[in-house]
């Protein structure tokens, strides 16, 4: 083997910040509508003077444009400051969190009439009354901050009074757990995205960060996974997946817009939890009061993105590129980390570099999600097969596979492209990429792709050389 030169470190850019916009500090400074007025009539009057407007980057949901701080406001956004430009990731949400949901005891409520649009269309719902809680749950350890997440969910039962809702047949749907087909039977639940405290009244959420969801009755295809370890602000437990329940779409109520389309979740009745009986206050659009929760009953889990279109091998996601042959969503490299080099290992042949200690939670924080903590113990003699003696994980961001890496090359050694790689996935340095994958004859070295010509080769685990994230697989 050839030793492979090193490279000099770059700076690394810091990433971004989320700044709230003062369109929503001023919702919770009374009297907010005389404030809001005053802004939007300041602005008319700058623009009436002949004064141009400073304008900046204006985040609505994930979406972000230049507008003038009143345009924002009046578009419901997030104003990022006078000057600032829209930069990947600067409108990024936070992960869709899994829950973990609990029966609550009756109580009194005021019926209401909502109407609800998602991706099957409108219809007008009376809102009967809360159903279940369901609470931000790290699942087998892969977020240990969720638990201390704000934004719950607040189901209520509903019933359409409009649009009558025709059955769905065989919707294919992907999470975590593998792919499942299900029959979509009626819309029944309302998630509403809600403050709670358990030591005495809860402050709304300002704003909300996560969508409301309009969740379907499901049937079709089975599911049971056991020993599920689960933590959230009651407590800990190990619970099942005993069979789909219902499938939940982000759904706009009453006009009021939705955050993220794409973030669906597919709920799945449990082993039920240990008793609770825990009385909680709460605070959403409907109101506040107190619930009293039971026991967990439910799991909602993240719903992966939908098939790419026909004829499509690369989709590009906005900081992520998806690979619809295998799978593999990787991270897209931008000016600013193209350069940054890493090391494997630090003590000489565990996973131990600033790879793993550095580069990937950046990474996870950037792309939204977690970083893997799973050990790192696939091996290769020819750099082609692949031997694991634990799988890799599909959820969580991680180095990829020695195979896994060369199924982004353009073509095989000797490419006649270099970089040899789709410009899809951003740029590219011409040169040495890490993959996970130890060399199984010298524990010293892993395997790595040489992107200048499409070559596999080794490096010795104490150099610095490029990283490229991954999670998912088929």
């Amino acid at each position: 083997m050839t030793d492979l030169a090193l490279a000099p470190r770059p700076r690394r850019r810091p990433p971004p910040v989320r700044v709230l916009s003062p369109a929503l500090v001023l919702r919770s400074l009374p009297p907010a509508p005389v404030l809001a007025v005053a802004l939007l009539l300041g602005g008319a009057v700058l623009a009436q003077a002949g004064v141009p407007l400073p304008t900046g980057a204006c985040c609505a949901g994930a979406t972000c444009s230049l507008e003038s701080e009143a345009a924002c406001a009046t578009l419901g956004g997030a104003y990022q400051g006078d000057g600032t430009e829209c930069a990947p990731g600067l409108c990024a949400l936070p992960p869709l969190n899994h829950f973990q949901c609990y029966d609550i005891k009756r109580t009194k409520f005021d019926r209401v009439a909502v109407d609800l649009a998602d991706d099957f269309g409108p219809s007008t719902v009376e809102v009967r009354r809360p159903r279940q809680l369901c609470a931000p749950v790290n699942k087998k350890g892969e977020d240990p901050t969720a638990p201390d997440d704000p934004d719950h969910l607040l189901g209520y039962e509903i019933r359409r009074t409009s649009a009558r809702f025709e059955r769905l047949v065989d919707e294919l749907v992907t999470d975590q757990f593998g792919a499942l087909a299900l029959d979509l039977r009626r819309p029944d639940l309302l998630l509403v995205p809600t403050a709670k405290d358990v030591s005495g009244p809860a402050a709304p959420l300002d704003p909300p960060m996560v969508d409301h969801y309009q969740c379907y009755k499901v049937r079709g295809d089975r599911r049971r996974v056991p020993g599920i370890a689960v933590e959230d602000q009651f407590g800990t437990d190990v619970t099942a997946v005993k069979k789909p329940r219902r499938l939940c779409l982000p759904v706009d109520k009453n006009g009021e817009g939705i955050l993220d389309n794409a973030a669906r979740l597919m709920c799945y009745q449990t082993k039920p939890g240990p008793r609770v009986n825990k009385e909680v206050w709460f605070a959403n659009q409907f109101g506040g009061g107190i619930v009293e929760a039971r026991r967990a009953r439910e799991l909602c889990v993240p719903v992966e993105p939908d098939e790419c279109p026909a004829g499509v091998r690369f989709e590009d996601r906005g900081l992520t590129v998806f690979d619809c042959d295998t799978g593999l969503e990787w991270e897209k490299k931008t000016a600013g980390n193209v350069n940054d080099l890493h090391t494997w290992s630090a003590t000489g042949a565990a996973p131990d570099g600033t790879a793993f200690t550095t580069f990937l939670p950046a990474a996870a924080a950037a792309l939204g999600g977690t970083a893997c903590a799973s050990p790192y113990d696939c091996t290769s003699s020819d750099g082609v097969t692949v031997s694991c003696t634990t799988p890799p994980p599909d959820g969580c961001w991680r180095l990829p596979e020695i195979d896994e890496l060369q199924t982004i090359l353009l073509a095989q050694f000797p490419c006649g492209t270099d970089p040899c790689i789709d410009p899809i996935f951003g740029p590219t340095a011409s040169s040495f990429y890490w993959s996970a994958t130890s060399r199984s004859f010298d524990p010293g070295s892993a395997w790595g792709v040489l992107f200048v010509n499409g070559d596999v080769n080794g490096g010795l685990k104490d150099f610095d050389f490029h990283v490229r994230a991954v999670r998912g697989g088929s």
